[in-house]
C-alpha cells in the first residue's frame, strides 16, 4: 500500500513488541520500525507471509505499560535497498481494546511523522498509451 492511500499517519516509533504467528506462537518480531493507528512495521526475525495471523504486545515507549492487539501480515518488506531498515513485515491491526487504541493514539501524535519514502503507485496502463501514442506522431 502506498502513502497515498493509507488510512492513518505512520510516526517513527521504536519501541519493544512481541509479534507472534497465532498458527504456531513462533516469535515473528521483537522491535517497531513505525507505528500508526492502524498498524505498525516491525523489524522481521523470522519468515511471515501475508495473511498470516498475528498477536501483537507493544511497549508505550518510556513506560512499562504494554498494550494487546491481534493483527494480519499485509505486507512482507525484503530490505533490499541501503536505507531499509533490515526485512520489515507491515501488519495491520484487526482488533483492539478501545482505550488502547485510544493511548495508542495519545502517545503517537508525542513521534514524528514518517515522511514518504517512495513515490506513488504508478500507472502503467496509462503510460503505456502515453508511449504508444508519442510513436504515432513519429
Amino acid at each position: 500500500m502506498t502513502d497515498s492511500l493509507r488510512h492513518h499517519r505512520r510516526h517513527r516509533v521504536q519501541t519493544e513488541c512481541v509479534l507472534r504467528s497465532t498458527r504456531d506462537d513462533r516469535l515473528i518480531a521483537d522491535e517497531t520500525v513505525d507505528v500508526s493507528w492502524s498498524g505498525l512495521r516491525v523489524r522481521a526475525l523470522g519468515q511471515a507471509r501475508v495473511g498470516d495471523r498475528v498477536r501483537v504486545s507493544l511497549r508505550v515507549p518510556s513506560s512499562i505499560t504494554w498494550l494487546d492487539a491481534d493483527g494480519v501480515v499485509a505486507r512482507v518488506c525484503p530490505g533490499r535497498r541501503a536505507d531499509d531498515p533490515g526485512d520489515t513485515l507491515g501488519v495491520t491491526l484487526t482488533r483492539m481494546d478501545g482505550m488502547h487504541r485510544l493511548l495508542l493514539g495519545m502517545v503517537l501524535r508525542t513521534f514524528p511523522e514518517v515522511p514518504p519514502e517512495r513515490g506513488g503507485r504508478r500507472d502503467y496502463a496509462q503510460a503505456i498509451l502515453r508511449i504508444a501514442g508519442e510513436t504515432d506522431l513519429a
